[in-house]
């Protein structure tokens, strides 16, 4: 799983995290994301979307992590919503081809 240039657009910042129970607008945005990509990826559970740091959350945020070789530490960081938003544009957000 390489690492490209998709920045997680939502996300407040490089030196931001969302820890378990806090109460976050730019969860709701993960949480969106996580339920799409439970329909493609094994692994991915299709919690709630309530921006609220919940236990389907941690789970998804560690599976993300450990998708990229990430410390597994459960801790929202700019680098697990990276991965999360690459993931979504890889899985779910394909280019549309244009026909000329």
């Amino acid at each position: 799983f390489q690492k490209s240039s998709f920045p997680f657009a939502g996300y407040p910042g490089p030196n931001e995290t969302i820890s378990p129970g806090e109460d976050s607008t730019y969860l709701r945005l993960l949480q969106s994301m996580f339920q799409t990509l439970a329909q493609t990826l094994t692994g991915v559970e299709a919690g709630p979307v309530s921006g609220i740091y919940d236990v389907p959350t941690g789970r998804n945020i560690r599976w993300a992590q450990r998708a990229a070789g990430q410390p597994e530490n459960g801790v929202l960081d700019q680098a697990c919503g990276d991965t999360v938003n690459r993931l979504y544009r890889l899985f779910v957000s394909k280019p549309k081809l244009k026909v000329s």
